[in-house]
């Protein structure tokens, strides 16, 4: 099959445009993300189990993870794109430096890096994006931020973190 760039609304490639929209959406810029989104953008996340529907609800959600990573670097592996859609193999990395927000819930930092694959499926309408479906390994980005137990002492230790962030250290790490 042979692949088809149906190019950005800002002139970019699909893998850019991919590479643009994860690095928003996982880096918090809400902004950008509506930028990049059209304005009845559907979001699957299967592994969560989280749908959302409409530019708005993606900004929010985006909103979510300000200021949580640094360091961020999202690169497209490998794609295949015709059509209109694209699906890539895409590796994330980044650290750790603010909480973790997940349905009203706050997941203190750990101050770890991570480096995690994702795939995902990526509709374009206009040269932005319609329609995803992304499937990152939340297993591996939990344990390489030091989140998940591997017995009392490591669930411990967790507890503890979450104790002192929600006694009001609530900072941010550098």
């Amino acid at each position: 099959m042979a692949a088809v760039d149906s190019g950005s609304a800002t002139g970019q490639s699909d893998e850019a445009l991919v590479e643009a929209f994860l690095t928003a959406f996982v880096g918090g810029d809400a902004e950008a993300v509506a930028d990049l989104v059209t304005e009845d953008c559907v979001l699957h996340e299967p592994r969560w189990p989280i749908t959302r529907t409409g530019r708005s609800a993606i900004v929010d959600a985006t909103g979510d993870n300000e200021g949580t990573f640094t360091d961020l670097d999202i690169r497209v592996e490998r794609s295949v794109s015709a059509d209109g859609e694209i699906a890539a193999y895409v590796t994330a990395s980044g650290r750790n430096v603010g909480p973790v927000r997940m349905k009203g819930r706050e997941i203190a930092p750990t101050g770890r890096p991570f480096e995690v694959p994702q795939f995902g499926h990526y509709r374009i309408e206009d040269g932005r994006i319609a329609e995803a479906w992304i499937l990152a390994d939340a297993l591996g980005i939990v344990e390489q931020l030091d989140n998940f137990p591997k017995g009392p002492g490591k669930l411990l230790g967790i507890a503890l973190r979450q104790v002192r962030w929600r006694l009001g250290s609530r900072e941010y790490l550098d």
